[in-house]
């Protein structure tokens, strides 16, 4: 549940910032720029925090591939009995 709320609000976030950088085209000078700027930074700021919230899930859940903690597992010490080959 929580993670299509994420979704669903990362996806309405790019989709504001898309249709300002469409509506900043039609404008002539200083609006334009002023348009593209804000339309940009919603999309880098959306998509930065999306990455954000991905990488403190996968932390969060404490968890590697390997089935691991993941923290342990990224000390030099653990890495090979995390990543052993079978």
């Amino acid at each position: 549940m929580f993670i299509m709320k994420g979704a669903l609000i990362l996806f309405m976030s790019l989709a504001i910032g898309y249709v300002i950088c469409i509506l900043a085209k039609k404008q002539d000078g200083l609006l334009r720029t002023v348009g593209y700027t804000i339309g940009t930074a919603i999309l880098a700021l959306s998509l930065l925090y999306g990455a954000a919230e991905s990488v403190s899930q996968f932390f969060m859940a404490g968890k590697s591939i390997c089935g691991h903690k993941a923290i342990k597992c990224l000390s030099k010490a653990n890495f090979a009995k995390c990543y052993h080959k079978r």
